[in-house]
């Protein structure tokens, strides 16, 4: 420690000695009778010196304890600090080393315990402080005590109560889950803000949803809850077999508290809301008929593809539609057999998923298949192109 002391407003009078760690208390002797002095004391280590602690004193008059300060006033209240001013009391014959405050918190009757929320030190001279740290929309009442080398002044008498003013919320609500509902809705739910963080009327605290589809660009959509006690919400009119990042927030008539940590969900499997893409038909003989289709645009597959049903029949025929069924999405195409001669055909095709089928391709195409002649013209050509390929 580092202890020095000096005649007051006298700095060529100053004695400086450096003590031990251990050293909790020491005399100062050699001073001169009925002479007002300051003394510092501060802590020391390797880095260099710490904050000082200082008192001023007259030797040969007995400090005493000092007496409360008076007529507390409250000003500048905002929503997290306040400024009280304050008449100093009896010093005790010795300067004033720190002041503290106190307030009952929430006032509801006379008899709320008090607590410490605010000290300050070194500021003898101080008339006025700021109280810093407070919680929003809460109710306050204050008191100080004033301390000197002897120990604490007894309690002022309290400030009137006062409201500190309303802020946004400071936390976002806990526990936020996100569960399938079904094939176009998500189920959210959370854990409501307790009532001391409000931040403001709890007539006015409600929730702001946020949710969008994952890799998506926009902003995404939002919905208002009003009811401040409300954990639950079911997002509706989604797209089937997608996956959202849902967020939520509390609010009251000031602002917005912070969002949650997004959470993600799907909503479930549905048929695919379109068929395949750019069906075509090639007839290969007088019963075959050979149909390529592209893949369900991605946003339409609405699940997992798990295979596709080609859907024909004989036009302006009575006959019941057949189904020529393709497992799995590896394969897009198909060789139709077993078909009539010279027989114009309409084809569909369809891909379904776990759930179903969806819908057909649309309009459908019309390929007839060869007759005889044709479909020796046709064996010729595609021989003759084997034979270009080969010689290419």
């Amino acid at each position: 420690y580092r202890i020095s002391w000096e005649e007051f407003n006298r700095t060529n009078t100053r004695v400086t000695h450096y003590l031990p760690n251990v050293t909790l208390e020491y005399r100062v002797t050699g001073l001169t009778a009925l002479t007002t002095y300051t003394i510092e004391v501060a802590g020391m280590t390797s880095k260099g010196q710490g904050q000082l602690s200082s008192s001023t004193i007259s030797s040969g008059v007995p400090p005493e304890l000092p007496g409360p300060p008076t007529n507390i006033a409250i000003t500048n209240i905002g929503p997290r600090s306040v400024n009280l001013q304050f008449k100093p009391g009896y010093d005790g014959k010795t300067s004033i080393s720190r002041w503290l405050v106190e307030a009952q918190v929430g006032v509801v009757g006379e008899n709320e315990d008090w607590l410490m929320v605010h000290q300050v030190s070194n500021e003898p001279e101080a008339r006025s402080l700021e109280v810093p740290g407070l919680n929003p929309y809460t109710f306050y009442r204050f008191r100080m005590h004033q301390v000197n080398i002897v120990g604490n002044s007894p309690s002022s008498q309290p400030s009137r109560k006062i409201q500190t003013l309303p802020a946004p919320p400071d936390m976002a609500p806990a526990n936020v889950t996100l569960r399938t509902a079904s094939e176009t809705s998500l189920w959210l739910r959370w854990m409501p803000l307790p009532e001391w963080e409000y931040n403001g009327n709890a007539e006015q605290v409600g929730y702001r949803v946020q949710y969008y589809r994952v890799g998506s660009q926009g902003r995404g959509l939002t919905h208002i809850i009003t009811d401040r006690l409300e954990r639950e919400f079911t997002i509706e009119d989604l797209e089937e077999w997608t996956e959202y990042e849902v967020r939520v927030q509390a609010v009251n008539g000031i602002g917005m508290g912070p969002w949650s940590q997004p959470v993600r969900g799907r909503t479930r499997e549905s048929v695919p809301s379109c068929g395949p893409t750019n069906v075509s038909a090639f007839a290969t003989t007088s019963s075959s008929i050979l149909v390529r289709w592209f893949e369900v645009p991605e946003p339409d597959r609405n699940g997992l593809i798990l295979g596709y049903k080609v859907m024909y029949k004989e036009k302006d025929s009575d006959s019941a539609v057949r189904f020529w069924m393709v497992e799995g999405n590896a394969s897009h195409s198909v060789q139709l057999t077993s078909l009539g001669k010279y027989v114009l055909y309409e084809i569909q095709v369809l891909a379904f998923t776990r759930i179903g089928d969806g819908r057909p391709s649309s309009p459908p195409i019309l390929e007839r298949t060869l007759d005889d002649g044709t479909e020796s013209l046709a064996l010729f050509i595609t021989v003759m192109q084997i034979g270009l390929v080969v010689c290419v």
